[in-house]
């Protein structure tokens, strides 16, 4: 069997961002023609594409091409399908008809007609930017190399051969790849051509009619996008921070107008004011909220990062009670976490003999494993071997491993939270429950299902992440040594992926869960930037106590002044608690 070449490798990864670049390519198209029920291809076009797609297909087929070959084929011709059954039932919208599209008046037109496409998401292809186009075919190109690197993991290292093409006996190699592999690469080469040749054809076109605007035209046009990408909730999070000083030194400005006014002034004129200072109360608003947003998903992400490297590195610092809750559900042998913290200190080094303590957890985690010392001892092995970290539960390959933890994740939290989603309803709502009995069982499952699936990509991720950068990264690059990744950098990148599984949750559990989680991320990161003599020291220990009481007498002070002077920003539940305590404050006097 011949080895697995990086020319290999180049080649399948190549062939997987062709297939997402080419599902790009042609999603669009065949959405806005489902969305407009107008085929805007035309008979011939697709009938002459379409035969040659099928020559393509069959002829890959018959050589026995590589996968990435025949799945990019068998890609074109359903699309192919798809928009020929389009054309078929919707007819053909011949755009010369029409001429050149109108343009629209002003944003505010435009911004009208988009507030009425409705929720579906297919609409929006009708107004892709660039930057849209970009952004689809960048999660196109990351899907397909995300595919490449299933397929790497799972196929060809157990057979590299599946790239070989079979010669037939007689034919000499170079002739032979002249015969089979020209069409295609002449099939590839034309495409390109005629792609350079109509974007070439398109910039020149563009800039003509760019030429022709007049300069009030332009205007219009750059105020417009102007406004909507003041208006797109992406950008508006980047520009809050700067406009939000704005805001306030306007409102600011126009209240001190508003003292100034004598009971002379008309009527009118303070109610312009009036209403004015509402509008700019409103923009400020929704620039914090957007802020807040963006605050929060970051945090929410570090918050996860932060506490699962504590709870590998450092567990003192976790509470006794959360660090064994997370080992029971990530169903990891104590012994090989203990030797991954040994690694991260320095005292588990391949090739080198370790301490007593380290071989007597080398021990228990072979015993426990059933293999022999030698298997675990880092003084005659190059590495330990997934399946030590797998452990009883996700035996097999690393990808069998990460979708059994998912599974067993899926099911061990479901137990937890399908009674933390159904008591509430059944104690505060249990009128509306009695009602709607079965939309309210399908709100509850729901919910527990998609906090469940939350845990389980937490779980799974970060142990796919593990093994991915331990186990499938040194198998593809020889050169990369075995210790730093097992000293830290796997786990490391383990606990950045895991965070990103926050966001299936809900956005109000988010803000509940990071209630938990942004104190012992903050402490966490206090003990590491302050020297552990000084927080040791009596003088540390007191200091530290004070510290906690003086942030949970500001934290506790900022919560009550929210709830009677900002209810707003306040949670439901906080909000009734507060009420209860503070009463009637900051409510106008009724008398």
């Amino acid at each position: 069997m011949s080895a697995l070449t990086t020319q290999m490798m180049l080649s399948s990864m190549l062939g997987y961002i062709a297939l997402g670049a080419a599902i790009a390519a042609f999603m669009p198209a065949v959405i806005t023609n489902a969305v407009n029920r107008r085929s805007q291809t035309g008979p011939g076009f697709l009938a002459v594409w379409l035969l040659a797609d099928i020559a393509n297909l069959v002829g890959i087929i018959l050589l026995g091409a590589a996968v990435t070959q025949v799945a990019l084929a068998a890609w074109y011709f359903i699309i192919d399908g798809i928009m020929l059954v389009q054309l078929l039932f919707y007819g053909h919208d011949d755009l010369r008809r029409y001429g050149r599209p109108p343009r629209k008046a002003s944003a505010l037109a435009r911004i009208h007609e988009r507030g009425h496409l409705g929720q579906s998401l297919t609409r929006q292809f009708e107004e892709f930017s660039p930057w849209d186009d970009v952004k689809l075919l960048g999660f196109c190109v990351a899907g397909g190399i995300a595919a490449w690197g299933i397929y790497m993991t799972l196929g060809l290292y157990a057979n590299p051969e599946t790239f070989a093409i079979k010669i037939p006996e007689g034919f000499h190699p170079l002739s032979f790849d002249l015969l089979a592999e020209l069409p295609f690469i002449l099939g590839a080469v034309l495409p390109i051509i005629f792609d350079a040749a109509m974007l070439f054809a398109i910039q020149s076109w563009h800039r003509r009619w760019e030429r022709s605007k007049t300069r009030a035209a332009r205007d219009e046009e750059k105020e417009a996008n102007q406004e909507l990408d003041l208006l797109d909730e992406e950008r508006r999070c980047v520009v809050a921070l700067m406009k939000l000083e704005e805001l306030e030194q306007t409102v600011t400005a126009k209240r001190d107008k508003l003292k100034h006014l004598d009971d002379s002034t008309e009527a009118k004129e303070k109610h312009e004011l009036n209403v004015e200072l509402e509008h700019l109360q409103r923009d400020i608003l929704v620039n914090q909220t957007a802020l807040q947003k963006l605050e929060n998903k970051i945090r929410e992400r570090f918050d996860a990062a932060i506490i699962m490297r504590c709870w590998f590195n450092k567990p003192h610092l976790l509470p006794s009670a959360y660090s064994n809750w997370i080992l029971r559900l990530a169903g990891m042998d104590p012994n090989v976490l203990q030797l991954l913290r040994y690694a991260w200190e320095g005292r588990f080094v391949y090739g080198q003999k370790a301490d007593a303590d380290v071989l007597t957890v080398c021990e228990n985690a072979a015993t426990r494993a059933g293999l022999p010392l030698s298997a675990m001892d880092p003084s005659q092995i190059r590495r330990i071997d997934c399946s030590v970290v797998h452990h009883s539960i996700g035996g097999g390959t690393c990808e069998q491993n990460a979708l059994k933890r998912w599974i067993w994740a899926f099911l061990d939290a479901l137990a937890i939270y399908l009674p933390v989603h159904a008591i509430p309803p059944l104690l505060f709502n249990f009128r509306r429950v009695l009602s709607q009995p079965g939309m309210s069982a399908k709100r509850i499952l729901q919910a527990a299902c998609r906090s469940s699936a939350f845990l389980a990509t937490f779980v799974a991720s970060i142990y796919a992440a593990v093994c991915l950068v331990r186990t499938r990264l040194p198998q593809a690059i020889a050169s990369i040594p075995q210790q730093p990744l097992d000293g830290g950098l796997a786990v490391q990148l383990g606990c950045l992926v895991c965070g990103l599984s926050v966001l299936i949750e809900n956005k109000h559990r988010r803000k509940e869960m990071a209630l938990y989680t942004a104190p012992r991320a903050l402490y966490a990161l206090l003990d590491e930037t302050f020297p552990a003599s000084l927080l040791s020291s009596p003088l540390g220990q007191q200091v530290g106590t004070w510290l906690e009481r003086l942030v949970f007498s500001l934290s506790s002070g900022a919560v009550l002044t929210a709830a009677v002077h900002r209810p707003d920003l306040v949670s439901g539940v906080v909000r009734g608690v507060t009420s209860f305590a503070v009463g009637s404050w900051g409510k106008p006097d009724s008398r």
